[in-house]
């Protein structure tokens, strides 16, 4: 998560109006940094959570990212949570096994 926050705030769209994501709506330079900025803030809460100690269902019940509601991919915030989680304990993800 960490590398692709890193790739958006690195991106140069000088030549370019949008961006088209592959998960998600076409973005224009504003949005690009608002969600480069969304990934880093979800990243470093998890990881906060880990590093606090609370459990994945705990974190999945209580971080709730609620200035994020009404983004697109919102309702799937619970796996998503679920995916960093493992990636930050493991280093891998889950469902690529």
């Amino acid at each position: 998560m960490r590398i692709q926050s890193q790739a958006f705030f690195q991106l140069d769209l000088r030549n370019h109006e949008q961006l088209l994501p592959a998960h998600g709506d076409v973005m224009n330079h504003e949005d690009v940094k608002d969600f480069a900025a969304m990934l880093t803030d979800v990243y470093t809460t998890v990881k906060g959570a880990i590093a606090k100690g609370m459990s994945l269902q705990e974190a999945q019940q209580t971080l709730t990212f609620p200035q994020y509601k009404d983004w697109r991919q919102y309702g799937g915030l619970k796996g998503d949570i679920k995916a960093l989680y493992e990636l930050i304990q493991t280093g891998k993800r889950s469902y690529f096994e």
